[in-house]
């Protein structure tokens, strides 16, 4: 709830940063040229050159390049490091595979071959 005082400096925790909605509109910034290129959608000049000036894809992989590293120095030994990172990116890569399941499920027909189907899965 705002109290109508301005922040001081105590106020503020060390430590909260901006890394994640920096790395947000540098993927945004990406997903917006590959969607307008794919979709043949056109932009005013000028708002196209702005949005191609900035270099989406260097500065989401400098900064998440950062963020793990920071995570690995954090880290008492490497096998904590690798089980967290498990623990960070696994949930969400199964889940990414469910749903493309899923997705390949409902659009194409169910007729393929189990034989297919693992090696679709495999790759």
């Amino acid at each position: 709830m705002y109290s109508g005082k301005a922040p001081k400096l105590s106020d503020f925790v060390f430590g909260t940063n901006n890394f994640d909605l920096i790395r947000l509109l540098a993927a945004l910034q990406v997903t917006l040229i590959h969607g307008l290129e794919h979709l043949g959608i056109g932009m005013p000049f000028l708002l196209n050159q702005i949005i191609q000036s900035i270099p989406g894809v260097p500065i989401f992989f400098v900064i998440s390049g950062y963020l793990i590293s920071a995570s690995f120095e954090r880290r008492k030994s490497l096998a904590n490091y690798y089980f967290n990172r498990f623990l960070r990116v696994y949930p969400g890569l199964w889940f990414c595979l469910l749903i493309s399941i899923l997705s390949v499920v409902c659009v194409y027909p169910v007729s393929t071959s189990l034989f297919e189907g693992l090696a679709w899965l495999s790759a």
